[in-house]
């Protein structure tokens, strides 16, 4: 029996494979045996294949995962709630204002803040250009919201804005503006007069957004899932744009994921579950973002699902949900952020797959480093990294598959299934590789044909090094 090693969630197994396939190449389909094994916790040394010891991860550039929450219609956070958010592994509160809390509030609110290292971006949106809060300089101010989802007729606005506040505000506090996602109406994106002839979303919103704000990172929220087993389907094309012009500009990527159960004009988001909640941060992640934003952590409003309840702030399911989540990213935060991010591919199974088939920007097969081919049964996509020591690794997400709804533009059918991968590498020293999921690490052997065989499940990734003996 060829070696099976199990990873947590996931059945990670070996195939029997015929000895007529090529050393060379791919199994063509990956399959799964029923037999399963016991995790192994460290990977088995053998006389042959000695494991290569793993270096010590480093920080990239500052690089840092920040874990956030927009606070929807609550303001206050006093120092249970503090504690709360910190105890989930959220470091971060996007959109506080002192209409809620009064100046002093504020500043009550940064200094707990400060205390429990949590960064504080309040609301600044109708800024008057002029006056200047009497806590801009807080340590805990990361910086100010200027603008939710403006229109591509609010740039100029905003540019103008963006100049008056490096003018007046203190050098290290961010000019934040959170844009909108690609499937919302052109009246949203282009104005109410948008020309018909310029409604790309890539060329006419975020390339002008770059050019006349120049912003500090980009940053979208985008909540793909909704009831009924449906899916936005340019949910993977919305983050490929954004990760790559974020690479062009060298700004970070900041993405908002559907934490929070809510009625939309097309249908009701759902309410996620945990392997929901893990893989929009897998998807966001497969795309190199260093933030990750939960939507949203209360409400007033009976429609909206929150991770706390708005009378009482007692945590509900969904908090559960991301606080179990958000702590497996923490498990693992400094060997992410050693990592940068180079670009992105994909396997795509079916021509019927909506969301693969408007990826346009993945990198060449001689543009991935050491992995040399990839073949999956169900569609993935896949980030490529490197690290301070030219060492490259894989997230690797499931994407599940989709069919067109006729006469509906922004939905499509969504089924994800276990996807069977096979990676292979074009280097003979790497006999094992350390795959991270759930924020634990376990290592898959290489099978007898030179080959590396395991499972994704549905909505799920996998960070994936490649042990390489010098």
């Amino acid at each position: 029996m060829i070696q099976k090693v199990q990873i947590k969630r996931i059945a990670v197994v070996f195939v029997l494979i015929a000895m007529c396939l090529s050393l060379a190449s791919c199994a063509s389909t990956p399959t799964v045996s029923s037999e399963t094994t016991e995790a192994m916790s460290q990977p088995p040394e053998t006389e042959n294949y000695p494991i290569p010891a793993e270096r010590d991860p480093i920080p990239l550039d500052g690089k840092k995962l920040t874990i956030g929450i927009w606070c929807g219609t609550h303001h206050d956070f006093f120092f249970a709630t503090m504690m709360l958010l910190k105890e989930a592994g959220i470091d971060q509160i996007i959109g506080p204002d002192d209409l809620w809390t009064g100046e002093d509030g504020m500043l009550e609110m940064l200094d707990r803040a400060e205390q429990f290292g949590i960064s504080v971006i309040p609301n600044l949106r109708g800024w008057d250009l002029n006056e200047v809060p009497a806590y801009a300089d807080h340590p805990a101010l990361q910086g100010f919201l200027m603008w939710d989802e403006p229109s591509a007729t609010d740039f100029d606005w905003l540019a103008d804005a963006k100049e008056k506040f490096r003018s007046l505000m203190p050098e290290d506090k961010v000019f934040y503006v959170n844009l909108f996602p690609q499937p919302c109406s052109y009246e949203s994106l282009y104005g109410e007069n948008y020309d018909s002839n310029a409604v790309n979303y890539e060329t006419n919103y975020v390339d002008v957004f770059l050019r006349k704000v120049q912003p500090e990172q980009l940053s979208v929220d985008y909540y793909p899932l909704m009831e009924g087993n449906l899916i936005r389907p340019s949910y993977y094309q919305n983050l490929e744009t954004l990760a790559y012009r974020a690479k062009d500009n060298d700004i970070p990527l900041e993405v908002t994921v559907q934490n929070s159960g809510h009625d939309t004009t097309d249908g009701r988001y759902v309410s996620p579950s945990v392997q929901q909640l893990r893989w929009q941060m897998a998807v966001a992640m497969t795309y190199g973002a260093s933030t990750l934003d939960h939507y949203i952590f209360t409400s007033h409003e009976e429609t909206y699902a929150p991770m706390v309840d708005f009378n009482t702030l007692k945590p509900t399911e969904l908090f559960e949900n991301a606080k179990t989540v958000d702590l497996e990213l923490r498990a693992w935060e400094d060997i992410y952020c050693s990592y940068r991010w180079l670009g992105s591919g994909k396997v795509d199974t079916a021509e019927s797959n909506m969301m693969l088939l408007r990826l346009t920007k993945s990198l060449p097969q001689d543009q991935w480093g050491v992995l040399s081919n990839i073949e999956s049964d169900g569609d993935v996509i896949f980030g490529i990294f490197e690290n301070a020591y030219g060492e490259n690794a894989y997230m690797i997400t499931n994407t599940g598959s989709t069919t067109e709804i006729p006469g509906k533009d922004y939905l499509a059918n969504f089924e994800i299934n276990d996807a069977n991968v096979c990676l292979q590498f074009n280097v003979e020293n790497c006999h094992y590789l350390k795959v991270i999921s759930g924020g634990e690490s376990e290592y898959v052997k290489q099978s007898a044909d030179g080959t590396f065989q395991f499972t994704i499940p549905a909505y799920d990734g996998v960070f994936v090094i490649p042990l390489i003996e010098n």
